[in-house]
C-alpha cells in the first residue's frame, strides 16, 4: 500500500469540501455524497450533461490490504481492537484522498481533450436500473465473452 496515501493527515471533510469544489468546476450539477461508515461504504453523485454519474467506495477493502500487510500483533502498544480502529479512521481519510485524485484526474483528462467525458465517465454513468454501467457489465465471465469472436458485435448491433 503506498505510503503516500497511508500517511495522508487530510480531514475526510476536507476532502469532500475539495472534491465537490472539482466537480462543481467541471460544470456538473446536482452534486450529492452519502456516507455509512459503518459498513464502510462511500458514494458520491452528480449530474454530468444530463447523465446521472456515481462513484462508489469500500473503505473496507482498503482495511483489509492494510490488515493483510501490517497485522495487529502485541508489540503494537494497543490493544487489537485500538489498532482495527485506527486502521479503520485512517482508511477513510486514504479513501477520500484516493477519491479526490481519482476525480481530478478524469476531469483533467476530459478538460484538456486527451478523453471524451463518455470514453471517461461510460463506467460510472448510472442506469434506469439504478446500477452504473460498470455494475451492469462485470459478470465473472466478461473477459471470455469479450474475447470470444462469436459474442463480439458489429457496430450494426449484430453478432459477428
Amino acid at each position: 500500500m503506498s505510503e503516500n496515501y497511508w500517511g495522508t493527515s487530510v480531514p475526510i471533510g476536507r476532502s469532500e469540501t475539495e472534491l465537490r469544489k472539482l466537480i462543481e468546476d467541471f460544470g456538473a450539477s446536482k452534486y450529492g455524497m452519502m456516507e455509512n461508515w459503518e459498513d464502510g461504504s462511500l458514494v458520491v453523485m452528480f449530474d454530468y450533461q444530463g447523465k446521472a454519474v456515481r462513484f462508489e467506495l469500500n473503505v473496507e477493502k482498503i482495511e483489509q490490504v492494510k490488515l493483510e500487510a501490517e497485522p495487529w500483533n502485541s508489540r503494537r502498544r494497543c490493544s487489537e481492537e485500538e489498532y482495527n480502529l485506527r486502521i479503520h479512521d485512517q482508511a477513510k481519510k486514504v479513501g477520500m484522498r484516493v477519491l479526490v485524485h481519482h476525480v481530478k484526474a478524469m476531469l483533467l483528462a476530459i478538460e484538456y481533450g486527451l478523453f471524451t467525458p463518455d470514453e471517461v465517465l461510460l463506467p460510472h454513468y448510472v442506469t434506469a436500473r439504478g446500477r452504473t454501467i460498470a455494475q451492469e457489465l462485470a459478470t465473472p465471465d466478461l473477459g471470455t465473452k469479450l474475447m470470444n469472436p462469436d459474442r463480439l458485435l458489429l457496430g450494426d448491433g449484430r453478432k459477428k
